[in-house]
């Protein structure tokens, strides 16, 4: 009897294990929908940047890790924010070199939808290209 459990547990952590690899690449933890930002740095110099925004579980929190973004290159930060969030809950923060002033935007270049639109899906990767002239004005 105690073989025959053992191994009955043991196939039983064994799915557990390959279900828990094959789900790890989406935001299946996350209570509300949820994409990654990847930024991309579309202006000619070095570019800094900052997140504030609801994450996956919808708590306020803020990306500052100080990342610099080469010209042409792009990052991704790897967390997960909520969709579907309003201009005060939701923007990106950045400046680039010599980093002498920051500007923010909360809205997609048509300037009317917001940049976390609920069109966004679930699991997905968002890139966002910034460059000098990106920011709400």
């Amino acid at each position: 009897m105690t073989k025959i459990l053992h191994k009955a547990m043991t196939v039983a952590l064994a799915s557990a294990s390959i279900t828990g690899l094959a789900m790890s690449g989406t935001a299946q933890a996350a209570t509300y929908p949820a994409v990654q930002m990847m930024i991309c740095n579309d202006a000619r110099s070095d570019m800094q940047y900052s997140i504030d925004g609801l994450n996956q579980n919808g708590v306020a929190t803020k990306y500052d890790e100080g990342d610099i973004i080469s010209s042409g290159d792009c990052h991704n930060s790897g967390w997960w924010w909520k969709t579907d969030q309003t201009e005060s809950e939701f923007k990106i923060s950045f400046s680039v070199s010599p980093y002498t002033a920051w500007h923010s935007v909360t809205k997609r270049p048509d300037g009317k939808t917001r940049l976390m639109n609920g069109d966004l899906g679930n699991g997905n990767i968002y890139q966002k290209y910034l460059n000098e002239n990106s920011g709400d004005r």
